[in-house]
């Protein structure tokens, strides 16, 4: 058995449990002729509260705990709710009255306890710590109303049940319901928490802190399906240059240093535009949506300062970044699966290109 309920709903269907339960014994225990003078509107309160009181409570366990016996007490909360109304129906048709109601609603109550019991009884062997403490208290409560039952049969009282013994179970059962409760509440946050991080964990790159290929093929799915809610897509892939060569002469710590570099000048460019994406060992993407392309070179007129601005200084490696642009349009591409293929090419083409000014380089140089 798990928490599966909402936790909001199920403190109202506790809530409205225990104000039930507190204005039915205030009514028995004639507080409410403080306030209220007439006799009859106070039986009516009473029988009301008395009535209603189990519906919330069987609600806030089904909803709270999704018990074995779920299915009874779904079945119980019907027969208390059709009870109630046909009782009130006529009451008002003046028909019966409350107090000739009572021995149905008990024998009721009395094989919904007993079904209670044996679910308590069930859920404490396999449930976990605040499980049990919980059925711990349902099985006090049932106890006190079994008690006061017998109480109204063995000596009886002029059609009322005074909660004598209900008070001190109903005492008992919010102590542990609260309890319960309460730890329901920390446990689903740490389980938040723990969900929050490993949900973050695989869809992280965690040598750069950008998106990775799994966050970006989900992305692209998405975005396939609503190609026509953008005025613009286009994707950008970049590709360090040489980290295989640094990885060999320099060593792998400073190949992922190469990396980390070159995602922080892509996303201290682009990723003012759009969202970056780390795919492979040296290669990136950036998805940017709803803006013109001039504004893209300017970005990537800015990456290539940056990138020559670093080459300047005093570092064991020097930074290439390859890029191509690639961007959707609705009468060449069937989707953005067309576009990155078209993006990865012209990136291919800019790495040609600068090998082979990086070797005339040389050559002028020699």
């Amino acid at each position: 058995m798990c928490y599966a309920g909402s936790r909001h709903v199920s403190i109202l269907y506790l809530s409205l449990f225990i104000i039930l339960s507190g204005t039915w014994m205030c009514s028995e225990s004639r507080a409410l002729e403080l306030f209220v003078r007439n006799p009859m509107l106070i039986m009516c309160v009473a029988f009301t509260a008395q009535y209603l009181a189990p519906i919330p409570l069987l609600a806030f366990v089904i909803d709270m705990f999704r018990p074995k016996y779920t299915n009874w007490l779904k079945q119980f909360a019907i027969i208390f709710t059709a009870h109630f109304f046909v009782i009130a129906i006529l009451y008002l048709l003046e028909i019966v009255e409350f107090y000739n109601s009572v021995v149905l609603f008990h024998s009721v109550l009395i094989c919904c306890i007993i079904v209670f019991l044996v679910m308590s009884v069930s859920e404490i062997r396999r449930g976990k710590k605040g499980i049990r403490l919980f059925f711990l208290g349902c099985i006090a409560l049932c106890m006190a109303i079994c008690a006061d039952i017998i109480r109204y049969y063995f000596k009886p009282l002029p059609w009322v049940v005074k909660p004598i013994i209900y008070q001190y179970g109903l005492f008992v059962f919010i102590i542990t319901a609260v309890a319960a409760l309460a730890r329901h509440i920390f446990v689903t946050r740490e389980e938040k928490i723990s969900h929050d991080i490993l949900m973050s964990l695989a869809f992280t790159d965690t040598l750069t802190g950008l998106k990775n290929r799994r966050s970006f093929d989900e992305r692209m799915e998405a975005l396939n399906k609503e190609l026509d809610d953008y005025s613009s897509i286009h994707l950008v892939i970049l590709d360090i240059n040489n980290l295989k060569q640094v990885n060999d002469t320099l060593g792998h710590r400073e190949g992922d240093q190469l990396i980390m570099e070159g995602a922080r000048l892509i996303s201290e460019t682009l990723g003012n535009l759009g969202e970056i994406f780390r795919i492979g060992g040296d290669e990136f993407v950036v998805l940017i949506t709803n803006i013109e392309p001039y504004f893209i070179q300017v970005e990537l007129d800015t990456l290539n300062k940056k990138i020559e601005a670093f080459n300047e200084k005093d570092t064991p490696f020097k930074l290439s970044i390859a890029y191509g642009l690639g961007s959707y349009s609705k009468d060449q591409d069937k989707d953005l699966h067309d576009v990155f293929v078209r993006a990865d090419k012209s990136m291919y083409i800019c790495k040609e290109n600068q090998k082979g000014l990086h070797h005339a380089g040389k050559q002028i140089k020699s």
